[in-house]
């Protein structure tokens, strides 16, 4: 604390930078002038054609056509993989089987007996 104190006894608080009177007031003014002038480039537009008009919607088709062939891909792998395959014949022969059972109207344990009887 008594350091900032001596420092500001000998440096003082007022600020030393100065700006001379009215430079702000036409800076902007200056600094345009002082710029060189360049041409505005002019831009050449041609005609739209059919394509650039359809390209939009050729594209949006496309899309849709290969996510279409990606899917049918896909699933064509899935139903084609055995251990599907194996999965939904045991699903079929335990429904079968449930149905079967329900059919003949037996109680587990007279099942139980039924097939302990064929061996």
């Amino acid at each position: 604390m008594k350091e900032e104190e001596l420092l500001l006894r000998k440096v003082g608080k007022s600020n030393p930078f100065t700006v001379p009177e009215g430079y702000f007031e036409g800076l902007t003014n200056r600094v345009m002038d002082s710029l060189p002038e360049k041409p505005i480039p002019e831009y050449k537009t041609r005609p739209l054609t059919w394509w650039d008009k359809a390209k939009p919607s050729v594209y949006l088709a496309a899309m849709f056509v290969g996510a279409a062939i990606i899917i049918r891909v896909l699933g064509y792998i899935h139903d084609n993989d055995p251990a599907v395959i194996a999965a939904e014949e045991e699903q079929y022969e335990t429904e079968m089987v449930q149905n079967l059972v329900d059919a003949m109207q037996m109680d587990d344990y007279s099942l139980y007996l039924y097939l302990s009887d064929a061996e």
